[in-house]
């Protein structure tokens, strides 16, 4: 399987708060948008999945997950327009925005574990081949563009980041 990704950091932490921004154009209506893992441990992943979006959050305490699904079908997401996205990971409570329209917030049944323990590549767009991670069903590069990532209000340039794959950082098609 040919994958596409890019590191964004080596030895990311996500901590008890998280919140992460930025746009995407979808062509695809399944892919991993980004994941993070500590093995076989806790995890913070988001993933397209059949035109909805999935946040994946396991704090030690299980997993909880919150959900994005579009007013108008699995497609509407990949109309070749841009999506603004924002991502909220809050002690144990999950949630995602898509242009200003909320979706399920996910909460933990385990109230007691707030943080995520990592120290772990962040991964935007797909996952190194032969890894797993936990929280992502589909396992499959991002198939779109995404710009403009902020995180914790600080903006994140791909420019001169590792990638893996032939990721274009300099044109998003137009389909």
């Amino acid at each position: 399987m040919n994958r596409l990704f890019i590191f964004l950091g080596d030895e990311f932490s996500v901590g008890i708060e998280l919140t992460m921004t930025f746009d995407i154009k979808p062509r695809k209506s399944s892919g991993t948008i980004f994941s993070i893992q500590k093995p076989n441990m806790d995890f913070l992943a988001l993933e397209l999945r059949d035109g909805q979006l999935f946040l994946s959050v396991q704090n030690g305490g299980g997993e909880f997950m919150a959900s994005y699904r579009p007013p108008n079908g699995e497609f509407s997401l990949c109309n070749g327009q841009w999506h603004s996205i924002e991502v909220v990971k809050d002690r144990f409570e999950a949630s995602i925005t898509v242009d200003g329209e909320e979706g399920i917030q996910g909460v933990s049944n385990n109230q007691a574990q707030t943080e995520t323990n990592t120290n772990d590549p962040l991964y935007f767009g797909g996952v190194p081949d032969g890894e797993v991670h936990d929280g992502i069903l589909e396992n499959e590069s991002f198939g779109g563009c995404i710009r403009n990532i902020v995180i914790n209000g600080k903006s994140e340039p791909v420019v001169n980041k590792r990638r893996v794959g032939e990721v274009d950082l300099r044109s998003c098609p137009a389909n």
